[in-house]
Parts: C-alpha cells; sequence; structure tokens
C-alpha cells in the first residue's frame, strides 16, 4: 500500500493528531496514516483535511481550540482504540 508522501502531519496534543493529506485516499490509507500521526497511543484520533487553509495550524487546545468551521471542513477521523475511519458527510447528508 503506497502511502501519500504529500500528506502534511501539524502535531498531536492532548489526545489529537491534524494531518492534512490530498483528496481521494481510502480508508486503508488514512488508516495507516491514522496510526502514524497516533504514534501507536489508543487515546487518540487523528483528524483529516484534504484542504491545507481549512485545516488548524495545529493541534487544538484550550486556549485555542478549533473553529466550528475548521472541525465541518474535517474530511475523516480516525480513532485509533477501535482503528477504524469515520468518513465526514457533507450537512444534507447527516439529517
Amino acid at each position: 500500500m503506497h502511502v501519500p508522501q504529500a500528506c502534511e502531519f501539524r502535531g498531536a496534543h492532548g489526545g489529537m493528531a491534524v494531518v492534512v493529506c490530498p483528496p481521494g485516499l481510502g480508508d486503508a490509507e488514512l488508516r495507516m496514516i491514522g496510526r502514524r500521526a497516533c504514534f501507536g497511543r489508543q487515546d487518540c484520533t487523528a483528524w483529516f483535511w484534504d484542504d491545507r487553509d481549512s485545516a488548524p495550524e495545529a493541534p487544538p487546545t484550550p486556549e485555542q481550540p478549533m473553529s466550528e468551521a475548521q472541525a465541518d471542513a474535517a474530511v475523516a477521523i480516525y480513532i485509533a482504540s477501535t482503528d477504524r475511519v469515520c468518513r465526514a458527510m457533507p450537512d444534507e447528508q447527516a439529517a
């Protein structure tokens, strides 16, 4: 399986990792990247964006939380405790 070198790891803090990757990656690729971004920690989630400008520059903290727009722009989340990728859905489909 090919892991894109174009992914940008923006850090991990407090159990959350921020990763920006090109669009079109499959669940298996995101899972592998998420495992690496979480450094094998089970209490971690890796959030993925496919647009550099929409992603936070660093993992959120209580002093600098993620904005609602940034959260809405995430395309997927890797949950380490279940080794699962959850895809974001457009608002119209989520209801």
